[in-house]
């Protein structure tokens, strides 16, 4: 399997949720599903301006998923729940002086061992921009992820995203690295 830095970024997130440890009668210990935010993915920027060649000075506003911190608990015999939570920070750019607020979207994705996707969900939240021209706004989901029979959670991956426009994409390739 060729390493990508998506994988080294859900191995360095695996002791995130290790405070796995409680047992179902009949079970062996619980582990958990690696979880983390999606390399790439987790930094947007939204432009003031249409342009082919977007540059820094074009940004109307930035925002960040950050600060995940979670457990998981088994919710029985074949389901898995992965409580987690963490903040979505917003700032104002340089083209962003009338910016109130800034929308926003992101994905949780539940992928298999294999990592085929198993659930994807798409979330908005809405940050006011205020007079220090940022915000945090806390998020907190469950993912409830069924598993075969003697599965071990721990092959499975919950990652968290931004979704975004191609553009976005680029951008965030070529400046945000």
């Amino acid at each position: 399997m060729k390493k990508t830095p998506l994988t080294y970024l859900f191995a360095l997130t695996a002791l995130i949720l290790s405070g796995c440890a409680s047992l179902v009668p009949g079970t062996t210990a619980l582990t958990c599903p690696v979880t983390g935010f999606m390399h790439g993915a987790e930094e947007i920027v939204f432009f003031g301006t249409a342009s082919k060649n977007p540059g820094k000075d074009d940004i109307a506003a930035y925002a960040t998923l950050d600060g995940l911190k979670g457990h998981c608990r088994r919710k029985s015999k074949n389901n898995v729940v992965a409580d987690f939570d963490f903040y979505t920070y917003a700032k104002k750019g340089g083209a962003g002086d009338t910016l109130r607020q800034q929308n926003l979207s992101y994905f949780i994705a539940v992928l298999a061992p294999d990592e085929s996707i198993l659930q994807r969900q798409v979330f908005y939240v809405t940050i006011p921009l205020d007079k220090e021209n940022e915000n945090l706004v806390p998020a907190q989901h469950s993912v409830t992820i069924p598993l075969p029979p003697d599965a071990d959670a721990s092959a499975y991956k919950i990652t968290i995203g931004f979704t975004m426009t191609p553009e976005q994409r680029a951008f965030a390739r070529k400046v945000l690295k």
